[in-house]
């Protein structure tokens, strides 16, 4: 293969390369959907592959929306989104305390480990 045959090869799958992947993900964007048909939430921030946030929802149809950043909905969604994982972090820390100091206590006194019950001595 001659060298001008190599380097049109190579340009046109530059070319393929990275059409298929610098673009974003979202074309379009809506203001807002209905809060109850929402089931994830997902956003991204500017990267080498887009340079605009993108806030992603994928509804319980399985179907996905893009969500305009700016918008007052979409703040408050991901606000949202942000209180329920601070709040399921600190449960889930707070339960694992708490059920990590019956299971102590029970190495030192008579009790039950599956129930955390003391065992009356006999």
């Amino acid at each position: 293969m001659n060298p001008a045959t190599q380097c049109i090869v190579l340009l046109a799958c530059a070319v393929v390369c990275t059409s298929a992947i610098l673009r974003c993900r979202c074309a379009a964007t809506v203001k807002a959907v209905k809060p109850s048909l929402i089931a994830d939430v997902e956003e991204y921030k500017p990267g080498p592959y887009c340079n605009k946030t993108e806030v992603v929802v994928k509804l319980k149809d399985n179907s996905t929306r893009c969500l305009d950043p700016k918008g007052k909905f979409t703040q408050a969604v991901l606000r949202t989104v942000r209180v329920q994982k601070e709040r399921m972090a600190a449960e889930k820390n707070s339960t694992n305390v708490a059920a990590l100091i019956p299971a102590c206590l029970c190495k030192f006194r008579n009790c039950n480990a599956t129930t955390n019950k003391i065992i009356p001595l006999v």
